[in-house]
């Protein structure tokens, strides 16, 4: 029987991505004739813990040397080898970054276990805005100096891959990234795109128009939804131009922010014309995440870069008209017959182009007549289903373990 072991830093998986995929993979492999072990560092604990859940052993591991478990791995991987045998039978997924060392030292730990990194993010990707052209100046000339620091980046990266046994992209953009740019073999390369489990967008049994009351939305508001982390990458900065430009043809639209904001300040000079119809949220569980997405007439995703985005497979899920912008990988997961999708532009770092584009798409959204937005959201839906359920995550997973 296979031995799973899922490599987990608690404390940024409780407000990004990695944190919900964790979860689903937990699911997919729930299903299979395997032992789970999570092993959660940085955990919500004061000692090493290791507590049996329903169907997987989680091995809590507290805070220490400043939270830099990747850098810690010698320490912590030789406690988890008196606990956890070698074997052949183990798989090991790892799903953090820069960790070269500690992959190395779970192969010197574990010689005889086999070992997935999981590429959710690359460090290319945030600081140069998803531009993949940019990237290729950056390998080829003399440009690289000013990105010295992500060309290092880069290099770690190439040794992670080496190092693991088998690479796992979301996105078929990556796969072919991970292939031409950093020259790792094909047949390394495994593609497995994120998925969710049904279940998780039924949590809310009250109706839409009961929803909006209960969040205090009037009937003739028009909510438009951004989920997900607040920084530039995301495209948070042209979304809040755009607004600001919107609001003021169309007094009862609402922007909805569900995020945890760190530069408040900011956003408020950027929304100074409308600052009372823009709502911030926080960081939101997911059952009161999915009573906003419920209630929203609109949501949005202008992302310049992302792999297999959990907030673009909740609006699929969840069947809303969506304005998504057409950054890395996002093309590998909608098309125009789902979404309303748009150019990020070329002037990236000012937002400007970007923010004139979700601007004119926020008003053809608000424009648009019912036969053709309940078109894009019955086709959201379906592609949910067909690709993004969590069925096909599964499937995959249970193949690679064969393999």
């Amino acid at each position: 029987m296979k031995n799973v072991y899922i490599i987990d830093e608690h404390q940024s998986s409780k407000q990004n991505g990695i944190g919900t995929y964790i979860r689903q993979l937990l699911l997919c492999f729930r299903q299979m004739n395997v032992n789970i072990g999570l092993v959660s560092y940085n955990a919500d604990v004061e000692t090493f813990q290791i507590a049996r859940k329903e169907y997987y052993t989680e091995y809590s591991i507290p805070i220490c040397g400043m939270g830099g478990f990747l850098q810690n791995g010698r320490l912590t991987l030789s406690l988890l080898r008196l606990y956890i045998n070698d074997s052949s039978e183990n798989v090991f997924f790892v799903n953090h970054s820069p960790c070269s060392d500690f992959l190395r030292t779970i192969k010197k730990q574990f010689p005889m276990s086999r070992l997935y990194f999981v590429v959710h993010n690359q460090g290319w990707c945030d600081p140069l805005l998803g531009d993949y052209k940019l990237l290729q100046k950056i390998k080829n000339t003399s440009v690289r100096k000013k990105w010295q620091h992500i060309w290092n980046y880069i290099k770690d990266e190439k040794k992670m891959y080496r190092l693991a046994d088998g690479v796992i992209a979301l996105s078929d953009t990556t796969k072919e990234i991970i292939r031409s740019n950093y020259g790792i073999a094909d047949r390394k390369i495994h593609l497995i795109p994120n998925g969710l489990h049904l279940p998780d967008v039924k949590t809310v049994e009250v109706s839409k128009e009961e929803m909006r009351r209960k969040l205090d939305i009037r009937p003739e508001e028009k909510v438009l939804l951004y989920a997900g982390r607040t920084v530039r990458s995301k495209g948070i900065f042209a979304l809040l131009k755009a607004f600001n430009r919107v609001a003021a043809q169309h007094k009862n639209i609402r922007l909805v922010i569900a995020g945890q904001v760190r530069s408040l300040d900011e956003f408020t000079h950027l929304t100074c014309d409308c600052l009372s119809r823009v709502c911030y949220t926080g960081l939101l569980e997911k059952e009161e995440l999915y009573k906003w997405y419920q209630a929203a007439d609109i949501t949005i995703l202008p992302s310049y870069t992302e792999q297999s985005s959990y907030t673009g497979i909740e609006i699929l899920a969840f069947g809303k008209l969506s304005i998504v912008a057409n950054g890395l990988s996002m093309k590998d997961m909608f098309t125009e017959n789902e979404v309303l999708m748009i150019e990020p532009g070329k002037d990236r770092e000012r937002d400007e182009g970007f923010a004139d584009q979700l601007a004119s798409a926020i008003e053809h959204a608000l424009a648009m007549d019912e036969a053709s937005r309940m078109l894009l959201e019955t086709n959201s839906r379906r592609l949910y289903e067909r690709k993004y359920a969590l069925e096909h995550m599964a499937e995959k997973y249970s193949a690679l373990l064969e393999r």
